[in-house]
């Protein structure tokens, strides 16, 4: 063995170093006591990394849940702000397309027709003939027939009323005047062509 003192080459089995004198035996137990310290401190930086590697995985899978969860609040939120933004335009463009139609029906005069049946099979014909004047009146004119109306029954005339159109989800045109409704039926240009009754 070596001399921890001096340095110099010994026989394994002295117990005081024959070169400088000093004993062995403490330095053989502060070895050994070193030693044990040295296992101790070794299993407990082994305990220290496993608890380390545990808490860092939590904490990871912490950060991950939460930017999981901001994402999908981004995406909602992306998604909602899109969403209300169609809106917003889809109704711009209703309301462009109503303006371009009521311009369009400006002097224009469309007639509906309906027909029901009463008493013992009676066929009771209507007709409304709706005269445009501007963009807020018409002339409403009305005449019922018991048959298809003669070229020379008209509808007579019931006054002049303010009307609204109004566009559905679908696209249809409805008219509402005098507490009834009519279905205005466009072109593929979006130009007024006829008049139904009903919705």
């Amino acid at each position: 063995m070596i001399c921890p003192y001096c340095k110099k080459k010994i026989s394994d089995n002295n117990q005081f170093c024959p070169e400088c004198g000093q004993n062995l035996a403490i330095v053989s137990e502060t070895d050994s006591a070193n030693s044990f310290w040295e296992t101790v401190n070794k299993e407990d930086s082994e305990r220290h990394r496993q608890y380390k590697d545990i808490t860092d995985r939590g904490e990871k899978s912490v950060r991950d849940r939460r930017h999981k969860t901001m994402v999908t609040i981004g995406i909602l939120v992306t998604v909602v702000i899109a969403a209300i933004f169609g809106v917003i335009q889809f109704n711009n463009y209703r309301k462009e397309m109503v303006s371009q139609v009521q311009a369009e029906l400006i002097g224009k005069t469309f007639i509906a027709h309906d027909s029901h049946m009463e008493g013992l099979g009676w066929i009771y014909h209507e007709y409304w003939q709706l005269t445009f004047k501007d963009d807020t009146t018409l002339d409403y004119a009305y005449i019922e027939t018991v048959g298809p109306r003669e070229d020379d029954e008209e509808p007579q005339l019931q006054g002049t009323y303010s009307y609204s159109i109004t566009q559905s989800i679908f696209g249809k045109y409805i008219i509402s005047v005098n507490g009834e409704k009519f279905t205005l039926n466009v072109t593929e240009e979006n130009m007024p062509k006829s008049i139904s009754y009903g919705l």
